[in-house]
């Protein structure tokens, strides 16, 4: 609006000379399409942008260069005079064609700033070789001008609102990791305190249970205090092997000990597979010898508990694998050949459910395949 103003304020002025009135005002549009933007650069860049204030380390920084594109645009430019200079005219269309690349080069580069740079380069490129137009075509050298300016400038400003979407994307969605592992952080230390508190007080009153079944051992010499109390005891063993059982489900207290490999392989033991005619196997493979954070040993093993759980109570299977691989990212699979399931209702319970949602809120995948001869679960992590 500014332009197209000041454009009708310098025809009013103009309006007395023999010149076209059409023409002046082409060529007011045309020049203050050029210079308005050139002076919200130097604002940007003088006012608009945080300076910092030159220090002795600043100094003796190396000054980095990217002249690729500039160098690249520069060759086309010259490449282009030669053409206008040089080439019959009915290649006109094609050079014209030739200076719209480097804009849209600069502009995806730079943003607006650098299709600015573009579009002011070949404002002279263009008028440079005026000369050989006739009075018409100069009008349609400045129409092109302003079109090319236009475009290029918006073109700009278009991808450099992109960048700052995906910019600030970017930011959140590293935000958001961050939470995300707080939070299961935060969840871990809560059951930590849980499963030492369930530890402390049940082992204290079941400890207080046996030592009272013994007194009345001593105490009462009959038959049938003898078998209460044994049976006392025998109970208190089960309260205890039980919540034991519990407390390594709310936190596997075996990771604090052994790495993630030889613990699923202590897992495989704690669930007496052998015991129920189910071969396992485990394979394991970190060419690079990369270490784990805490929290993703954790949910690895988790994921293989509660899928071996769940194998052992519904599959009826009599073999499992468990394939961990770790590269660029952590790929887990665990595959048995048990009956299958429907895989539309799985996730109505919390087992399954539960993996899901943990590896998703971890930024993972989530696959699970079933049929008549078996059941895939195929998860990545990134770490």
């Amino acid at each position: 609006v500014f332009i197209l103003l000041q454009a009708l304020v310098n025809i009013l002025i103009f309006s007395f000379s023999d010149y076209s009135l059409f023409l002046l005002f082409i060529i007011n549009i045309t020049g203050l399409s050029l210079v308005l933007p050139a002076i919200y650069l130097l604002k940007a860049y003088l006012i608009q942008r945080y300076w910092i204030p030159l220090t002795v380390d600043l100094i003796h920084n190396p000054i980095e260069f990217s002249v690729r594109y500039i160098l690249f645009y520069l060759i086309s430019y010259v490449i282009n005079i030669y053409m206008q200079l040089h080439l019959p005219e009915e290649f006109y269309r094609f050079a014209l064609f030739c200076l719209a690349t480097p804009v849209i080069l600069l502009a995806f580069q730079y943003g607006w700033q650098g299709a600015l740079f573009g579009t002011t380069l070949n404002s002279i490129a263009l008028i440079s070789t005026a000369y050989h137009f006739t009075s018409l075509a100069i009008i349609d050298l400045l129409l092109s001008i302003i079109m090319q300016t236009i475009m290029g400038i918006f073109l700009g400003l278009a991808i450099q609102y992109l960048r700052d979407l995906n910019s600030s994307l970017s930011i959140e969605l590293k935000r958001n990791k961050q939470l995300t592992h707080q939070l299961i952080s935060t969840e871990e230390s809560i059951r930590k305190d849980i499963s030492r508190d369930l530890h402390d007080e049940v082992g204290q009153n079941i400890t207080a249970i046996r030592t009272q079944a013994l007194i009345l051992k001593r105490v009462d010499s009959s038959l049938a205090a003898n078998q209460a109390a044994t049976t006392i005891e025998q109970l208190s063993l089960n309260i205890y092997d039980t919540t034991k059982a519990l407390l390594n489900r709310i936190r596997p207290k075996i990771l604090d000990d052994l790495e993630l490999k030889q613990a699923l392989r202590q897992l495989f033991l704690e669930l007496d597979l052998s015991n129920d005619k189910i071969q396992a196997e485990l394979y394991w493979e970190n060419k690079m010898n990369i270490k784990l954070p805490h929290l993703l040993e954790i949910t690895l093993y988790r994921i293989c508990q509660e899928g071996l759980n769940n194998i052992i109570k519904y599959a009826g299977a009599r073999k499992i694998i468990i394939d961990v691989k770790i590269t660029d990212n952590i790929r887990l699979l665990i595959q048995d050949d048990g009956r299958g399931f429907d895989t539309t209702q799985i996730f109505n319970g919390f087992g399954l459910r539960g993996m899901r949602e943990r590896v998703q809120i971890l930024g993972g995948e989530f696959e699970i395949h079933s049929s008549t001869k078996g059941t895939v679960i195929l998860i990545n992590l990134p770490y």
